[in-house]
Order: structure tokens, then C-alpha cells, then sequence
């Protein structure tokens, strides 16, 4: 039974970290995490500059999350086509979902 009670509590315990709030991540760690992104070893000669675009975006304070997410939607707007016909879009997804997450993290 004591057995049984512990291991419910230790369930309940993990279920709870995964509700716990994300830390902040710095827009140096999205570039980071953004040119690193792509699970495909395509080389996407377009990458650097979309991350360091993103970078920029979101690298000064904003009122709101939706101020921050609209500054990343500006950059993906600006490399839609070029990402794409560059045969980056894993790249450009990943890009933009990480640049998500940055205002999300920062601005709850």
C-alpha cells in the first residue's frame, strides 16, 4: 500500500514540474536554437541571415506577446519566398516556431 501511495505521489509530482513555467529564453539563445534547427543536413545558404533577421525582431522590449509575435511574423513575411525557393522551409518553419516561443517565454 506505502508502495502504491509513493508512486502516485511521484506521478502527481511529475506531472506538476511539466506544468511549471519555461524560463525565458535570450534572443541569443533563439538565434542559437534557430540555426540549429533543421533536423535535415540540407544546407540552407539563406539560414544565417533569416536567424540574425529574427534576432533583430525581437531584440528590443515590446508592450505585449502579440507585438513581439508580430515582429516575427514581419521577418517570415519578408523571407517567405526566398526560403522557400531556396529550399529552406524546414528551416523557415523551425526559424518562426522558435522566435514564437522567444515571446512566449518573455512575455506571458
Amino acid at each position: 500500500m506505502l508502495s502504491k501511495a509513493l508512486l502516485l505521489a511521484l506521478l502527481l509530482a511529475a506531472l506538476l514540474v511539466g506544468c511549471a513555467p519555461r524560463a525565458p529564453i535570450s534572443a541569443s539563445e533563439m538565434f542559437g536554437f534557430c540555426m540549429t534547427a533543421s533536423p535535415t543536413s540540407d544546407y540552407c545558404s539563406k539560414q544565417k541571415g533569416y536567424c540574425m533577421h529574427l534576432r533583430e525582431a525581437v531584440s528590443r522590449q515590446f508592450a505585449s506577446r502579440a507585438e513581439c509575435q508580430a515582429a516575427c511574423w514581419q521577418v517570415r513575411d519578408a523571407y517567405r519566398l526566398t526560403m522557400i525557393d531556396f529550399g529552406c522551409v524546414q528551416t523557415y518553419e523551425s526559424g518562426l516556431d522558435w522566435c514564437g516561443r522567444y515571446c512566449t517565454t518573455n512575455y506571458e
